[in-house]
């Protein structure tokens, strides 16, 4: 048993539902921005350091995005953008943009959210590298470690090194 092993079997499920948003996203702190003008059209460069992202978005888009704080609902933040701009815009309609940015993985995720996003896509992988055998309807995994590992005991007659078959 290795220690990944160990640990899914010590520790207890994290459940799905809680660690789902209950409110919309917010922006990641870490965004560079720039206003600019590119062939007549003004457009705002937001660049994501953590992930090497340039989006291009239109003004109106940005100052959409810029109301996600993690705290207001949809309807707060549809109620905010109008005040803002005077463009009027439903919650289901700032829920799909919302749903759209997440899909290019545009919102700031916290260090739990990563931690999830990451141990799925190494089970996912792991899990392709690694195919488990069945027979007769019950499967297993065969996984074998070779180590050498130093004894260092002077009555020794192996020369201090033995090996171990985990």
């Amino acid at each position: 048993m290795n220690l990944s092993e160990a640990l899914d079997a010590a520790l207890p499920e994290i459940p799905r539902a809680r660690l789902s948003r209950k409110n919309p996203p917010r922006v990641d702190p870490d965004l560079i921005i720039r206003e600019d003008v590119t062939d007549g059209e003004p457009i705002v460069a937001v660049y994501q350091r953590s992930t090497a992202n340039l989006l291009r978005m239109k003004p109106t888009q940005w100052q959409l995005a810029r109301l996600f704080d993690g705290v207001r609902t949809y309807e707060e933040i549809a109620a905010a953008f109008e005040a803002e701009t005077g463009i009027a815009i439903s919650a289901d309609a700032v829920r799909t943009f919302a749903e759209n940015m997440d899909e290019g993985g545009f919102w700031y995720k916290n260090p739990q959210e990563k931690n999830i996003a990451m141990n799925a896509s190494t089970t996912t992988s792991a899990r392709r590298a690694f195919p488990t055998w069945c027979s007769s309807g019950g499967c297993f995994c065969l996984s074998v470690l070779f180590m050498r590992v130093p004894m260092g005991s002077p009555a020794s007659t192996t020369g201090g090194k033995s090996t171990v078959w985990v």
